[in-house]
């Protein structure tokens, strides 16, 4: 089975990534033989490394890939190791929110007020009543009967959710395309869209709290944690090539805490 890492940064030259994985630059350079064609002194961010022959046998190799490090540093969550083929390309368009200040602009300028700053997920109070306003329920078809949060739960989704008015139809394209695809299986838990609160401890909102965003899996593919691959249970990768394409972004492309379950509205 062939292996290949991506690239955290535009930072990562062949010999930093080889220092990572206890090889040498020449296995590295022999193990992705159209580097001879090319002249650079660094690999561009998300550019797929192939890795050498017998990479399992390394160190370093069954902790990135196990996910059993500790580590909470970014270049663990980017650079661990996936076969061939499993992780999906980076989009030609970024998270919404990156910068907050664009996000909002978009939306319309919503203002709010922290209810408990620096606490956990402290709800926000919009003050000019914008959720009111361009946040309604929308029926996905697709989601009437998945449980929430865990496969066992009996609570389950009616299929009517809250999501920014404006995205309704991009959302139903969205679930009609995995149906479309054959990949509505791999749904097997929600764990929501509309939910009005701060990113961890911090003060900037949620893409959740305008209802751009919803989570879908999240048992594995739980935040700061490598997404489930290929064959494991959970794995949403397949569909994360189709949510591209129909203008959503995938919080596994997140730069810091990467966020598997996640997938928010890009297109505004």
């Amino acid at each position: 089975m062939d292996y290949y890492v991506y690239t955290s940064s535009s930072l990562e030259t062949p010999a930093s990534i080889a220092r990572k994985f206890s090889i040498t630059e020449g296995q590295l350079r022999a193990a992705n033989p159209d580097w001879k064609h090319r002249v650079f002194v660094d690999l561009a961010q998300g550019e797929e490394v192939t890795m050498p022959v017998g990479i399992e046998n390394s160190p370093w190799f069954w902790i990135y890939y196990d996910s059993m490090s500790a580590r909470s540093d970014n270049y663990f969550h980017r650079q661990t190791v996936y076969p061939r083929g499993w992780f999906p390309r980076l989009p030609n368009f970024g998270s919404p929110s990156s910068p907050l200040s664009a996000l909002l602009t978009k939306l319309g300028n919503p203002t709010y007020t922290i209810k408990a700053p620096g606490t956990y997920h402290s709800p926000i109070v919009f003050t000019n009543n914008w959720d009111d306003a361009n946040v309604s329920t929308v029926f996905i078809r697709q989601l009437k009967g998945v449980p929430f949060f865990s496969e066992g739960n009996t609570q389950r989704s009616s299929g009517s959710i809250k999501f920014y008015t404006k995205a309704h139809q991009a959302l139903k394209n969205l679930f009609n395309a995995w149906e479309d695809d054959g990949l509505i299986s791999k749904i097997l838990t929600f764990e929501g869209s509309f939910n009005p609160r701060v990113i961890k401890s911090g003060s900037n909102p949620s893409n959740h709290s305008f209802g751009t965003a919803f989570d879908i899996n999240g048992s594995w593919n739980g935040e700061a944690k490598p997404p489930a691959g290929i064959g494991q249970k959970g794995c949403l990768l397949e569909l994360v090539p189709r949510a591209n394409e129909l203008g959503f972004y995938w919080g596994g492309f997140y730069k810091g805490n990467i966020d598997g379950m996640h997938f928010e509205y890009a297109k505004l």
